[in-house]
């Protein structure tokens, strides 16, 4: 049981739509997705790694002080490492960030196994545009008419009835007075 659901209970009739919309602002405000802490976290790994590296290429350099063709030459070789990692640390992030728009986005076309859609897709095909993956929407087309097990039912709303959301179940009607056990 959610926050919300807790207080609607608890206030019963004097809980309103506006304080159910304050209350969800709040909730949201301090609220960071898992993929930008993820990211962050990826981030301050990285930017330690490189320190201590860094720190250790300038104690290489203090003890080599001596001779400037040496030193010249240790400088360089540094530069290109340093590149290099920031490279790396830039593939990583993309990569990270990429799979995350893609759980994402998969999540809310309904798949009921993220990992087993994702191994049907073409990866080198999509491409990531800020939020959007590009070329996604053609495969999962596909993979719906081939394998539609691996994505929950959506049903269509019948005369005066509700679809139901991704993931909601429909509630067994009861016949008044009678109690299910």
């Amino acid at each position: 049981m959610g926050i919300k659901e807790y207080l609607k209970e608890k206030f019963g009739d004097a809980y309103t739509s506006d304080i159910d919309t304050e209350v969800g602002k709040q909730i949201g405000a301090d609220y960071v997705p898992k993929h930008v802490y993820a990211e962050q976290g990826t981030k301050l790994k990285n930017f330690e790694t490189q320190a201590t590296d860094q720190a250790k290429q300038l104690d290489e350099l203090k003890k080599s002080a001596g001779d400037n063709a040496k030193l010249q030459e240790q400088i360089e070789t540094f530069k290109a490492d340093n590149a290099a990692q920031k490279e790396n640390h830039d593939r990583e992030l993309q990569a990270l960030r990429f799979n995350y728009a893609l759980d994402s986005a998969l999540t809310k076309v309904g798949a009921k196994s993220v990992k087993a859609v994702k191994g049907l897709l073409d990866a080198s095909k999509l491409s990531l545009d800020g939020e959007n993956i590009i070329g996604l929407k053609e495969q999962i087309d596909e993979v719906k008419k081939s394998d539609a097990f691996l994505f929950e039912e959506t049903k269509e709303p019948g005369p005066g009835g509700n679809p139901l959301k991704p993931g909601e179940k429909a509630k067994p009607e009861r016949p008044k007075g009678q109690v299910f056990l």
